[in-house]
């Protein structure tokens, strides 16, 4: 995964909006724009800020460890999610394969999931009873 779609994911998945980011990064929208287009890098000071809001490390969110977040997963399901993702072939699912997931995407995507975790959660909670 690219660093401008590892940058623009963390950022979802902490549900900021753009700007919301830029200011709490306190750098302007147009350059965390800049960087999630991929157009221009962020110096290591603002890399540091970014991996800090965004709760990852700088390992990930330069690509150099695919596996690790703030250096494991915070959640069991965390690592499931990350497996699913990998085991998925990108190239058969249009979302995974667009380097250039709008906000739009990424939310329905969420909310795919939650659906799902809510159907498994009654799916088991059924079978206890």
């Amino acid at each position: 995964m690219s660093f401008k779609k590892r940058l623009k994911m963390a950022r979802i998945n902490k549900d900021l909006k753009q700007n919301e980011a830029a200011k709490l990064l306190d750098i302007t929208n147009s350059n965390l724009s800049t960087y999630e287009r991929g157009i221009a890098e962020p110096d290591i000071e603002t890399l540091k800020k970014i991996a800090e809001l965004y709760e990852i490390s700088l390992d990930y969110l330069v690509g150099i460890d695919s596996d690790k977040i703030e250096g494991h997963f915070s959640h069991p399901l965390d690592n499931t999610f990350h497996e699913a993702l990998t085991e998925m072939n990108t190239t058969d699912i249009h979302i995974l394969s667009n380097e250039d997931i709008d906000e739009e995407t990424a939310r329905a995507v969420k909310i795919a999931l939650k659906n799902g975790i809510r159907m498994a959660d009654e799916m088991l909670n059924n079978e206890d009873n």
